[in-house]
């Protein structure tokens, strides 16, 4: 029997429910009650929930997209760790999400028993985190952080903050807008203690903030004097135009959600109907252009030794530019995976 929400989302986006229990299957579902009772408000668009809703097209197999496009395996100098810069470390906390969002460029990790995090590997973070102090910006990612729980996480980020040489904390989390109740009395007086911690949401649709729950959680954050940034990826049938995109910047402008970074979708397997052309990339960042300075994104594209590429609109032949690098850096990546294939023939 299909769960009611699966029913939910199949009448809100107008898919069979049979096929999105069927996606479910094979890669992670989940989403908050809170976005389900905003679906059945009708205050979360089709647009927007197309982030989080099976599809069945995530079963195809499509070349050029893999299951790690950015070949994190690469640069793992602890199992819960990724390092692409000297100064700068993430930690995995967790496998699980608080939703599990179709484009994730982690999607053949996320959610899957088998790449649980373990005590030891959060303390083979820490031992070497400690005994690196070059490294002074910390990232924490998964999964979502803020799937784990306070009695948790708490102590974690305790440890972290007696660390000297580590000059920020980064939470990268999605709870702000599928669980803001999540940012709640018990994390805000602990991130009120000490003023190393910046939050980085994760908001693709106007829709994902504009909610007085959002707005609120937002406050509670800026009251402990937490910054708060939002990274964006550029998605078809979600944003992928110019207004939606200027609206969702503006909202995050007008309510101290600083824009911050603006991702060209990474090549991740089972997720290809979500990429973008460069001629929509152009359209939509031009637009981005007149937005009041402070609105403005940074353009972002990953390659494939994890590093961010950037760009700031200034003349449309540089955009062009920009694009075109990313897209010798996709035919590169291909031809290595056809070198490597052929190799093992």
């Amino acid at each position: 029997m299909v769960s009611k929400t699966f029913t939910v989302l199949a009448n809100a986006v107008g898919k069979p429910a049979e096929e999105i229990e069927m996606v479910a299957k094979e890669y992670p579902f989940a989403l908050t009650p809170f976005l389900v009772r905003r679906v059945e408000e009708g205050t979360y668009s089709a647009a927007a929930l197309q982030q989080f809703v099976p599809d069945m097209r995530e079963l195809l197999d499509v070349d050029g997209y893999s299951s790690d496009p950015t070949h994190e395996e690469n640069i793992r100098p602890e199992e819960a760790t990724l390092q692409t810069y000297d100064n700068r470390l993430l930690i995995m906390l967790t496998h699980q999400c608080l939703v599990y969002c179709r484009f994730c460029f982690r999607k053949s990790f996320v959610g899957f028993p088998e790449h649980a995090i373990s005590e030891m590997q959060f303390d083979k973070a820490l031992a070497y985190l400690a005994a690196h102090p070059e490294i002074k910006d910390v990232v924490l990612s998964g999964g979502d952080p803020l799937a784990v729980p306070n009695r948790r996480l708490i102590p974690f980020l305790k440890k972290i903050t007696t660390i000297p040489h580590v000059e920020a904390i980064r939470i990268d989390s999605r709870a702000l807008s599928t669980h803001p109740a999540r940012i709640d009395d018990e994390l805000i007086d602990f991130l009120r203690s000490d003023d190393r911690f910046w939050y980085h949401a994760h908001m693709n649709h106007p829709d994902d903030i504009n909610h007085p729950d959002v707005i609120a959680a937002v406050r509670r954050l800026l009251s402990a004097c937490v910054p708060v940034f939002n990274q964006s990826v550029i998605l078809h049938g979600v944003n992928d135009d110019a207004e939606t995109m200027s609206r969702l910047m503006m909202s995050c402008y007008r309510n101290k959600v600083i824009p911050y970074n603006l991702y060209i979708f990474d090549h991740v397997k089972g997720a290809a109907h979500f990429d973008v052309s460069n001629e929509r990339i152009e359209k939509i960042y031009t637009a981005l252009s007149r937005l009041p300075g402070p609105a403005q994104p940074v353009l972002v594209y990953v390659d494939e030794r994890s590093r961010k590429h950037r760009t700031i609109f200034d003349e449309p032949e540089d955009l062009h530019a920009f694009l075109a690098r990313r897209d010798a850096f996709l035919a590169r990546n291909e031809e290595n995976k056809t070198a490597l294939t052929a190799a093992n023939v």
